[in-house]
């Protein structure tokens, strides 16, 4: 028998060793149009043998103040995906597709995924991010509603309130994993909450490991800024690269791949890092502080980057809330136009509206042009027209000329895309600080035939 000292030293060995011998997990997150699937998806997905994909979609209020509800094009990616998401056994995938409505998206996954043959993969709905209904019995109960910049209750704000949710942290994500789940629906998170569940479920990282949280929490952010560097594409609204794959190792050292040949802008991803943190030095996450002073993007093998030089910190033990207030509305048309004399036809619309405004008693309303060139098809231009009022009579006199103009015009030269056009609210937001204990979340894991 060993000594109790000896066995402990021959423990620590063999963990070190196992962790050596793991292979590094593989990460990707992808901006996604709401209603459309991205081919570039399922590509990147096959080629770099991924060990979680994160979808990323973004919800719009409408004029009535509701907001869609799961994200249409969710289902058509899962087709797409479906093959290799069966073959790759180890493939999780995290999204907020669901929106305001997880448990429709989970119930219509479900069903998809039973008609396809895969009636025992394991689905979550994770819910309770959406706090708008239980404002009151919070601020009864003496929870702080308090604004982190005018300090006041956000209760107390004359604005209809159309939405209030929490950022929740990676610690419910990280539980659906471990109770096996394939595919986590979520309502709102953390942006970094689904790379750091994922490394702390597979390495089993305590939340105290701040230097390897920190790496992680950092690829989370340059794969969101990636995207938004990338962008959707205003004509197809597909991604017009393919998104970056980061490689995750059980230590916490952090590589960015460049796989099909894809090469990236360090300059541009390391200024954006620091912009989006409007010149501080620390990025915030729900379950990590990182220090960016002395980050690096350093060039490896092959045009690899590995992430150098960031701290990691202990969090702020709240949550945040974001509050979405009204405070306008808002129309946006997209003409595409092959001639042009049409372009000037159509960028003489402007004026018309401004006197149409003033005839109608709405004189001053916002109203912008702007003319885009696609890189790929010179002998096409777009021309986004917008108008912004605190009314919303004047963004409905907008669309109804709007429509009027384009059927008056319409012609091979010159069409009207998107149609038809919809009023859309305009808001601003504030952040409060919320206690995680006072928020009631739920982890539902069930197989798809029982979604179904």
């Amino acid at each position: 028998m060993l000594p109790g000292h000896h066995k402990f030293r021959c423990l620590l060995l063999l963990i070190g060793i196992m962790l050596k011998g793991i292979h590094p997990m593989r990460l990707a997150r992808a901006l996604c149009a709401h209603d459309q699937y991205d081919p570039k998806i399922n590509a990147i997905v096959t080629a770099a043998n991924l060990n979680l994909l994160q979808l990323d979609y973004d919800f719009q209020i409408v004029d009535e103040g509701s907001v869609s509800h799961s994200a249409t094009g969710f289902l058509k990616q899962m087709e797409s995906l479906a093959k290799t998401f069966f073959l790759e056994s180890e493939l999780q995938l995290i999204t907020n597709a669901g929106g305001y409505a997880v448990v429709e998206c989970a119930e219509l996954l479900g069903h998809f995924l039973s008609d396809r043959g895969a009636p025992e993969l394991p689905i979550t709905a994770v819910r309770g991010a959406n706090v708008l209904p239980r404002l009151e019995e919070l601020y009864a109960e003496g929870v702080p509603l308090v604004d982190e910049h005018t300090g006041r209750s956000i209760l107390d704000f004359s604005e209809p309130l159309l939405s209030a949710h929490v950022q929740l942290g990676a610690g419910p994500i990280a539980a659906a994993l471990a109770e096996g789940s394939r595919i986590i629906i979520g309502q709102c998170y953390d942006s970094a909450a689904p790379f750091l569940a994922a490394a702390v479920h597979a390495y089993g990282w305590p939340w105290n490991q701040y230097d390897a949280l920190a790496n992680a929490a950092t690829a989370a952010n340059l794969a969101r800024l990636a995207n938004s560097l990338n962008s959707l594409d205003d004509k197809s609204g597909l991604l017009s690269m393919l998104p970056p794959v980061f490689e995750l190792a059980a230590d916490g050292a952090a590589t960015i791949l460049p796989l099909l040949h894809q090469e990236f802008n360090k300059t541009g991803l390391l200024e954006s890092l620091h912009a989006s943190v409007s010149g501080a030095t620390t990025l915030s996450n729900a379950d990590i502080r990182t220090d960016i002073t002395d980050i690096d993007l350093q060039t490896e093998a092959y045009g690899s980057l590995s992430i150098r030089g960031v701290l990691g910190e202990a969090p702020q033990q709240d949550w945040t809330l974001t509050a979405i207030f009204a405070d306008g509305f808002c129309a946006t048309a997209l003409f595409a136009i092959t001639d042009v004399k049409a372009l000037q036809r159509a960028e003489g619309v402007k004026a018309s509206l401004n006197s149409l405004f003033q005839a109608a008693g709405f004189a001053g309303q916002d109203i912008r042009t702007e003319c885009l060139q696609p890189l790929e098809d010179c002998s096409v231009i777009y021309l986004r027209i917008s108008c912004k009022s605190f009314l919303k009579e004047p963004v409905l006199l907008f669309i109804q000329e709007i429509a009027n103009y384009a059927v008056r015009n319409e012609s091979q030269e010159f069409y009207l895309l998107d149609a038809p056009l919809q009023v859309r609210r305009t808001t601003r937001s504030c952040q409060v600080y919320m206690d995680p204990d006072v928020v009631d979340v739920s982890i539902d894991t069930r197989t798809a035939r029982e979604w179904y």
